[in-house]
């Protein structure tokens, strides 16, 4: 078991999560695009950008809690997030980001979503090549 270490950058208004290996935040860059790796940083740190739907932000036992405005924010961020959770609130407004992973756990859960965004892509892809949704021929 391991950490991530999760901040907020005041000045940049960004969230930064440092994996265990640079490997893992690429991985998680490419599963997550709103991620970003800064060439003159930390290649195992990622930056992710505030929303305006982003009320608040607290430490927890686990880790880091962002308080959203709604429901519906909180569950798209979380599942842009890969690594966020909403198990734990009532009111489901609130993403948890847990600190301690397995390296089997994290890397499981980025190919995960890794993978999904891929398919994504091809299935998008092959919108585009066919004409759009319902049109063209094979």
């Amino acid at each position: 078991m391991g950490f991530l270490t999760i901040r907020f950058d005041f000045a940049r208004h960004e969230f930064s999560i440092t994996f265990f290996k640079s490997e893992q935040a690429t991985e998680y860059q490419i599963a997550n695009p709103e991620a970003r790796i800064l060439a003159d940083e930390d290649a195992s740190t990622v930056w992710l950008p505030t929303l305006s739907s982003m009320k608040s932000i607290r430490g927890c036992g686990d880790g880091l809690a962002l308080c959203f405005d709604s429901e519906k924010a909180a569950s798209n961020w979380c599942d842009r997030s890969i690594i966020g959770t909403t198990k734990y609130s009532k009111e489901k407004t609130e993403v948890y980001i847990q600190r301690e992973w397995s390296e089997a756990a994290l890397n499981e859960r980025i190919a995960a979503n890794h993978d999904l965004w891929l398919g994504t892509m091809v299935l998008q892809e092959k919108e585009v090549w066919l004409g759009g949704k319902g049109g063209g021929a094979l």
